[in-house]
């Protein structure tokens, strides 16, 4: 695209004004294709891309270089979202669009072994198409064999089947607001607090070491520790054995702020837990859904089901 663009000024043959395309910008170059013809291949898709009046594939069929039996839709009213689109830019853009659907309906995958793609892939890989037009599903490997545009339009696969799932309650659930680590991090910080405080309490003598025997100050550091977890889910300290020591009060003081911080997110967060239900499905994966008793039906156009006694999965693709 950097050689030279030449526009004939109406002189001498030789006598021309050279312009550097680079001087041009992005839709100067490309506002006008000059009847340029495209060759498009396509597929029904709504609503992206829909045919009226429906595509006849047994009738009117042709090949293409490889072998390949195709149609010539372009005569068909074509309409949705990028058959909307193609038309617009069509227009503007002073080209020739002439749309191609496969009989086979195929949109492409790679074969395991020789390496080679099927359905419409095929025919841009070889030439006999210009781009697809439709609702192209991203893949790794699609994107290392050709060129995507931005994504125009997002679409979400689902997996529907009978409410056969049941819901799980149990006093796990009092554990889910926090993750693993965040309970082995305050246990930890609750037994550094503890050892603190006791150290502490035995220094401005509430009770004296000597007097205290090693059974009791394990008991009672015991029972600091277990007020100190208290403060997690919104206990009050005790009052009476730190009435008359400031920098107990004032230890207290923060260990009971920063928990009944931790506590608010703690019950907020268990609200949320206990309020979106939690399922065990009878699968979790696709190969399980596939090696289950549920019959597997597809649909393109609609997600209206219609479930009976038996087990019934619907995929929406």
């Amino acid at each position: 695209m950097l050689t030279p663009w030449c526009e004939d000024t109406g002189a001498e043959e030789d006598d021309y004004e050279y312009t550097p395309l680079v001087d041009f910008g992005f839709l100067e170059r490309r506002s006008d294709l000059r009847g340029l013809a495209i060759r498009a291949m396509t597929e029904e898709q709504f609503p992206y891309v829909s045919m009226t009046p429906p595509v006849n594939r047994l009738h009117g069929l042709d090949y293409t270089a490889s072998g390949d039996k195709v149609k010539d839709v372009t005569n068909h009213s074509s309409t949705g979202i990028f058959a909307n689109l193609a038309g617009i830019l069509e227009r503007e853009m002073n080209y020739s669009l002439t749309r191609i659907m496969r009989q086979d309906g195929l949109w492409g995958h790679k074969w395991p072994g020789n390496g080679s793609w099927s359905g419409m892939l095929s025919n841009l890989l070889k030439g006999e198409a210009d781009f697809i037009l439709g609702s192209f599903t991203l893949t790794p490997e699609r994107i290392a064999a050709i060129d995507y545009l931005h994504p125009l339009a997002m679409e979400t696969i689902a997996v529907y089947i009978l409410n056969d799932a049941y819901e799980v309650h149990g006093w796990l659930s009092y554990l889910y607001p926090f993750r693993n680590d965040l309970w082995w991090a305050m246990m930890f910080i609750a037994i550094i607090v503890t050892i603190a405080y006791k150290s502490l309490d035995v220094h401005y003598g509430r009770q004296k070491m000597k007097q205290e025997k090693c059974k009791k100050i394990v008991a009672s550091s015991l029972g600091d520790f277990m007020m100190i977890v208290s403060f997690y889910f919104g206990n009050r300290p005790r009052e009476k054995p730190v009435h008359d020591y400031l920098p107990l009060r004032a230890v207290l003081f923060i260990v009971c702020l920063a928990g009944n911080y931790v506590f608010l997110v703690y019950r907020a967060s268990l609200t949320a837990v206990l309020f979106a239900r939690k399922y065990v499905l009878p699968f979790d994966s696709l190969i399980g859904l596939f090696q289950s008793d549920y019959r597997q039906g597809t649909t393109q156009h609609t997600c209206r089901t219609c479930c009976s006694k038996w087990k019934y999965c619907i995929i929406i693709i």
